[in-house]
């Protein structure tokens, strides 16, 4: 059966996703399509300074995006595609060689380059440079200019299985990137050891010089899954870890066959901060995200009872989680949703306006908020718009208080508004609601 990648965009092209997405007032706004006759999947997305939009993710045999046909050179090759903010097709490239390669993860800085994250097998080739692997699989960090042109290409690993699975810049146009590695993995002149599968967190400069490369987890098995940089140099990464992790030094045990990690990392790679949650389930962090407050979102599942600072949930399946957490790694507030199936959360963006829209799969029928979804087979997507638990003085807009489609204006008690204030001096303060 042909299958083919259909995308389009939510909010002026944040997000893209295999199905026709809505404008804020509901109406369609354009929705593309491309691949070919094998297996075809986008993986991961970005948007520019520009507002275009890039993509990344595999292709099998010939795939067509836009004007141009890419043709495989083995299994599986990796992909990357440029759009531009209304949707039309800008450029294509592919990376790969006669075996397995993959991408799993996209950012852009700010000058509009863009570095890419994943595995590749034996034999790659990005642009005019060749990778070989050392073991079984290794990460390829490469960046791209604006116009699709190979700027470097870098790889990462060992003689078994590494992966790298999220991406990020910071201000300076520096690489961070996590993912997983088993065994003794080199990046640059670092080598880091694990015994099973372990979280590696690595930067690499503007120029695709190699910085630094921190280990986190522990045993049996962990590994990172999402990272977001920061304007001062500055990430945080998430994940899942079992058993007993450490995080910089920051031990942590996990409840149960799985928690969800996320550790903060300054621009030289200590960790200032790490934090778990959940239960005595499988829980995992796919995702996150970072405002402009410096404040962190984070996405993932929890099956079960799981903890998110001092809010716990339940779930009958796996549940979707959003998280927002301070600068210092505080919960300001977590949210769940979904329903008896399976419900994830995949990825997920700051609004602007100290909330996040999230994306992820849903089976079956599944609740966010007032929100029920029903699905027409058996996953659907969900996209879903949350909000922050306290409404500023003077604030011009409401806020939306929980998992919405649409803003629940003019009303923004849903059902509690918590209302949060300083002032300068002692004496009687008045509050009219």
């Amino acid at each position: 059966m042909k299958k083919l990648m259909l995308m389009a965009i939510l909010f002026a092209g944040i997000l893209v996703f295999p199905k026709t997405t809505l404008a804020q007032n509901g109406n369609f706004q354009w929705a593309i399509q491309a691949g070919g006759n094998g297996f075809d999947k986008a993986t991961a997305i970005c948007r520019d300074a520009a507002g275009n939009l890039i993509l990344t993710g595999y292709f099998q045999n010939t795939a067509t995006f836009g004007s141009t046909d890419l043709t495989s050179a083995g299994f599986r090759d990796v992909f990357i595609a440029k759009y531009d903010a209304n949707g039309n097709f800008v450029w294509a490239q592919q990376a790969g060689g006669f075996d397995e390669d993959e991408g799993f993860g996209i950012a852009a800085d700010g000058a509009g380059n863009i570095t890419v994250t994943g595995y590749f097998k034996n034999t790659a080739t990005f642009g005019d440079t060749s990778l070989t692997s050392t073991g079984s699989s290794d990460i390829f960090i490469v960046r791209y200019d604006g116009d699709g042109n190979l700027l470097w290409a870098r790889q990462a690993g060992g003689s078994f299985f590494d992966q790298g699975n999220g991406i990020a810049t910071d201000g300076n146009g520096n690489t961070l990137v996590t993912g997983k590695f088993s065994g003794n993995a080199a990046f640059g002149d670092t080598t880091i050891i694990s015994l099973q599968f372990n979280t590696f967190v690595a930067k690499y400069d503007a120029n695709g010089n190699f910085m630094w490369a921190e280990k986190a987890g522990g045993q049996p098995a962990d590994f990172g899954s999402g990272i977001s940089g920061d304007a001062d140099g500055s990430s945080v990464a998430t994940g899942y870890f079992q058993g007993i992790g450490d995080f910089g030094g920051i031990g942590m045990t996990s409840a149960g066959s799985g928690d969800i990690f996320i550790a903060k990392y300054d621009a030289t790679g200590a960790v200032g901060w790490a934090r778990q949650f959940g239960g005595t389930d499988l829980d995992q962090g796919f995702c996150i995200a970072r405002d402009d407050a410096g404040d962190t979102f984070v996405s993932g599942f929890f099956a079960g009872t799981a903890t998110f600072g001092d809010t716990a949930f339940t779930s009958i399946g796996k549940d979707v989680f959003v998280a927002k957490m301070d600068t210092d790694g505080n919960v300001l507030w977590a949210a769940n949703g979904g329903g008896a199936g399976i419900d994830e959360g995949y990825g997920i963006v700051a609004d602007g306006s100290g909330g996040a829209i999230v994306t992820g799969l849903f089976q079956g029928t599944a609740t966010f908020g007032s929100n029920v979804l029903n699905s027409n087979g058996q996953d659907d997507i969900f996209i879903a718009k949350i909000g922050g638990s306290v409404t500023a003085i003077g604030s011009p807009e409401p806020q939306i208080r929980t998992f919405e489609l649409a803003q629940n204006f003019p009303n923004p008690f849903n059902p509690v508004t918590q209302i949060r204030f300083s002032v300068t001096s002692s004496g009687p303060v008045q509050l009219t609601i």
